[in-house]
């Protein structure tokens, strides 16, 4: 469950949508990452956000 605080969204009228709805797809697969290293090593969890990473040119780190 995502913290009131850390929802950003937009009113348009009576509409109300999230501001960062475009990054959804980053966001599935980095769950999916978690959910198929849990149980396993740290280190192992860290070398498969890595590659995630490597691929994109849009992070900050």
């Amino acid at each position: 469950m995502l913290a009131k605080n850390l929802l950003l969204v937009k009113f348009r009228g009576s509409n109300v949508k999230p501001k960062y709805l475009h990054n959804i797809d980053q966001a599935e697969q980095i769950i999916s990452i978690f959910k198929e290293n849990n149980g396993k090593k740290y280190k192992e969890l860290k070398k498969e956000i890595a590659k995630l990473e490597r691929g994109r040119t849009d992070y900050k780190g």
